[in-house]
């Protein structure tokens, strides 16, 4: 792993700072004051490597000799936050939404995207393609030992998706014939999962096999959240600038953390549907 390390970063040409010069009596004072990094308390232990790191970094930059900064750790951030010279950045799509407002594309694929009658279509286009995909349900709940409680889905069929609404993320890339969006996605999403219901099934444990096998029926509600990239191509007509959709690409699953309810489907009685359906035929052979 060391060797593979150090490839790395002779690979990535990084610059390998020396720590030796950090006060660390200004962490231990940080640590104990809850300054950031350390300003969770839950995880306050963990955060020493952080705040080596920022204090290493308010040594060498400032206002004359800037420096941005990508990390998704929202304590690391916060600790350079108010520092001059220092920017700071949750991810690179933030970074190249900065750099593409540059541009007039920008300004135009925005105006176009927050038009309602784009709005719709692209609604339109995700829902579609909702409709088109194989959608994961995961029935467990997971707590960090491993699995707590659930059920181990075996078919799952998607009886509804509807209120399919995004909202305007950033501009990842502007080419001289295309324009990549990123777009931050909701929708509400029904499915019925069936399970084998193990305390209605009858196990041999000679054969090792089920005698006779019962399902059961859940039906579940989620309302993921959810990013689609969206690459528009460019057409030019002397000034005016116009888009056309040309693909939209998401992933998307459903488990735990996208789960509004949960609702067991009682079986159906046979002698009921048996009843039922000799009804629907008595109706229909009166009918003609």
């Amino acid at each position: 792993m060391v060797l593979l390390f150090d490839k790395f970063i002779e690979e990535s040409k990084a610059t390998v700072l020396d720590n030796s010069s950090v006060d660390c009596n200004q962490i231990v004072s940080d640590y104990f004051s809850g300054s950031p990094p350390f300003e969770t308390k839950d995880s306050k232990k963990h955060e020493f490597p952080d705040a080596i790191m920022a204090a290493k970094l308010k040594l060498l930059f400032n206002m004359e000799n800037p420096i941005y900064i990508i990390s998704n750790d929202s304590g690391f951030r916060s600790s350079l936050n108010n520092e001059k010279g220092f920017n700071t950045f949750e991810s690179l799509k933030e970074v190249f939404n900065l750099i593409n407002m540059e541009t007039k594309i920008y300004e135009v694929i925005t105006s176009f995207i927050l038009n309602p009658d784009t709005h719709n279509l692209i609604s339109d286009m995700i829902t579609e393609e909702l409709h088109n995909k194989d959608i994961d349900v995961d029935g467990y709940d997971y707590d960090r030992k491993g699995i707590c409680e659930g059920y181990d889905y075996e078919e799952v069929y998607i009886d509804d998706i509807s209120q399919v609404d995004f909202e305007f993320s950033s501009v990842d890339d502007i080419t001289e014939d295309t324009v990549n969006i990123t777009l931050s996605c909701t929708a509400s999403i029904t499915a019925i999962c069936s399970y084998l219901d193990e305390s209605r099934s009858a196990w041999d444990p000679e054969e090792d096999e089920y005698i006779f096998s019962e399902w059961g029926s859940i039906e579940e509600k989620h309302q993921p959240n959810f990013d689609c990239e969206v690459i528009f191509s460019i057409n030019r007509e002397g000034e005016e600038i116009n888009f056309e959709i040309e693909s939209t690409d998401f992933n998307i699953s459903l488990d735990q953390w996208t789960r509004l309810s949960r609702r067991y489907i009682e079986p159906e009685d046979p002698a009921e549907v048996a009843k039922a359906e000799e009804m629907e035929a008595l109706e229909e052979y009166y009918k003609h």
